[in-house]
């Protein structure tokens, strides 16, 4: 798999499973809680506490068509991850070999160490393996700082995608990078 001088990304084994879920927890109550409307806390605190257990990272883990990349810096334990699902397709673009980016998360004491490059340049050698047309991802609208990252990695928005998190509601972008023309 692809690394750099600091990052090294291999795929997820099931001894990183416990590990995994609990950065997925923290790097997503890291990203999101503070942007959480007052009145939609409590939807956003059973998300937390039902989508990133131990049983629920090794139940998607066992999926047959998701692939969780690990980012790994020097010294034990990771700084992040993208987990992938191929091949993954979309009602409104049919026909086309897409990869879905359904989660790339670093470890808030690990950002801006070139370890969501490095993921990223692991899920772009993935699509590519997989002779994919593209890959689309989704990212709350709110989280503009992410968009420009995508951006700069050559994605353009697409669309939009509703995420819900117990009765409350979150727009997305939907982003998508084409390898080849888009029929």
């Amino acid at each position: 798999m692809a690394h750099n001088k600091q990052v090294s990304i291999a795929r997820a084994q099931a001894q990183d499973l416990a590990a995994l879920a609990t950065l997925s927890y923290e790097a997503f109550a890291a990203a999101y809680e503070a942007r959480v409307p007052p009145a939609e806390e409590a939807d956003f605190l059973l998300h937390l506490q039902t989508a990133f257990t131990l049983a629920q990272t090794e139940a998607e883990w066992q999926e047959p068509n998701t692939t969780f990349l690990l980012a790994r810096q020097t010294g034990p334990g990771f700084g992040g991850y993208a987990k992938c699902i191929y091949p993954a397709s979309l009602p409104d673009l049919p026909g086309l070999q897409l990869l879905h980016l359904d989660r790339l998360y670093v470890h808030p004491a690990c950002l801006r160490q070139g370890i969501g490059t490095a993921l990223m340049q692991a899920v772009f050698e993935m699509a590519q393996s997989q002779q994919c047309d593209g890959l689309w991802l989704c990212v709350w609208v709110i989280n503009q700082e992410a968009k420009r990252f995508y951006e700069r990695l050559g994605f353009v928005q697409k669309g939009y995608f509703d995420f819900k998190m117990g009765q409350s509601h979150y727009q997305d972008y939907r982003m998508i990078k084409e390898f080849r023309e888009v029929r």
